[in-house]
């Protein structure tokens, strides 16, 4: 085969692994704000948010960095749901901040919690019997039973074998 071949196949098939993980991850997009007197209103859309996941909240200041901010309310936190038109509220009067001409910027963001991938259940884990005989069993069959002790006598009988086999063999008889 034509290793440009080949090679195109590889790159297309990282490519395509790398596009399914980031279509995977949530999006936070149109973010608007509107504030009074003494509270900022941000409003966003997020999408492909999972109930784990934790929407947060930064305050940028072009002067100041990024702010401390303490009293923050609305869709901000775990257990939200995907959709538009979420709401997050931030006192900042009471965090003793004002607005005055402060040019300020704010950041939701999303931090992703731990995806779980399932353990076993598929015919890769059994694959795993390749390598170690009754692995794969064990990753598949929730219920153990006398497997490992059977793994263990098999790969030492295995061990046992190999070395017995390095041993020089005399056949010979003394006359």
């Amino acid at each position: 085969m034509n290793t440009f071949l080949i090679k195109s196949l590889l790159t297309g098939l990282f490519l395509l692994g790398c596009l399914s993980l980031s279509l995977a991850q949530p999006v936070v997009s149109n973010i608007r704000t509107d504030y009074t007197a003494d509270r900022m209103k941000i409003t966003y859309d997020v999408q492909k948010l999972t109930e784990q996941d934790s929407v947060y909240l930064q305050i940028a200041s072009r002067t100041k960095g990024l702010l401390k901010i303490r009293t923050v309310t609305g869709d901000v936190g775990r257990n939200l749901s995907s959709g538009t038109n979420k709401v997050i509220y931030w006192d900042f009067a009471l965090d003793g901040f004002t607005m005055g001409d402060e040019a300020i910027q704010p950041i939701v963001g999303v931090k992703e919690a731990p995806r779980q991938q399932p353990i076993g259940r598929g015919p890769l884990s059994a694959l795993a019997s390749i390598a170690v005989p009754g692995l794969g069993n064990m990753l598949v069959h929730r219920k153990v039973g006398y497997r490992p002790l059977i793994t263990v006598a098999y790969g030492g009988l295995l061990v046992y074998g190999f070395l017995e086999r390095q041993k020089p063999t005399n056949n010979t008889t003394a006359t």
